[in-house]
């Protein structure tokens, strides 16, 4: 009885807004299939193989095209080599917060549904 409710509980929990309402892919969805290619485990690999990092260096250049300036795409570029926004904005010599409004820029137009 206490397994059951402990089951019931976390596909309660699960379902929540906030949750994703029982919207979010598990890992084994998201597996690839039958294509051995595209494995989550791969992609999750410190080194992928040649496949995935084809894939992925596909993707990032797709996402760095749509970035107008050049500064944009230094900014993007610092922030995925895991520079802090007070560190990108003593590199290009400006406000914190002009960093912050930039980095939302960049954001906004690598969620577009363009792809």
């Amino acid at each position: 009885m206490i397994t059951l409710r402990k089951a019931a509980t976390q596909t309660t929990r699960e379902k929540r807004q906030k949750r994703g309402s029982g919207n979010v892919r598990s890992e084994t969805e998201m597996d690839g299939g039958d294509d051995p290619g595209f494995r989550l485990a791969h992609i999750l690999a410190k080194n992928p193989g040649p496949e995935v990092a084809l894939m992925l260096r596909e993707q990032l250049d797709q996402l760095f095209a749509r970035l107008e300036s050049p500064e944009l795409k230094a900014i993007a570029l610092h922030k995925m080599e895991g520079y802090t926004d007070a560190e990108i904005a003593k590199m290009h010599d400006c406000a914190r917060r002009t960093v912050v409004r930039k980095l939302g820029v960049i954001r906004s137009l690598w969620t577009e549904r363009e792809f």
